[in-house]
């Protein structure tokens, strides 16, 4: 998580972007919680509080709010590959939709319900005596 402040930090100095693994002349070798109210640690920075090695130090809220930006790019990804299934899936439907109606499944359930209504009311309507 350290790696992603300092990068980010370098890059909005206007610095070279660098890759995790590429390492900055003086930086610091490890990540360091820096808690209110609580010392500095002792690898940070020596007894006169001068710094031992260079970092960024980012505000807790702008980390979270990048990694939150980050999980959320990946939905937006889940996103669009749901969307290109359903596009397939609408372009099957209408292909299916163009041809014509007494051709497909419902259209021809639809005309032999009719077709059997038909004949069941000349059925029974001959059976009654009218």
């Amino acid at each position: 998580m350290s790696w992603l402040a300092l990068w980010v930090g370098i890059s909005w100095a206007g610095g070279a972007q660098l890759s995790p693994s590429d390492s900055a002349p003086g930086e610091c070798l490890q990540s360091f919680a820096v808690v209110t109210g609580e010392p500095l640690p002792a690898e940070l920075v020596d007894g006169q509080c001068i710094a031992r090695c260079g970092g960024v130090v980012q505000p807790t809220s702008d980390v979270a709010y990048l990694l939150r930006l980050e999980a959320e790019s990946y939905l937006h990804i889940a996103d669009i590959q749901m969307l290109k299934i359903q596009r397939r899936d609408l372009r099957a439907q209408l292909a299916e939709e163009r041809r014509p109606w007494l051709h497909r499944a419902q259209g021809a359930g639809l005309a032999g319900l009719v077709t059997v209504a038909i004949w069941g009311g000349w059925y029974y309507g001959s059976n009654t005596g009218r």
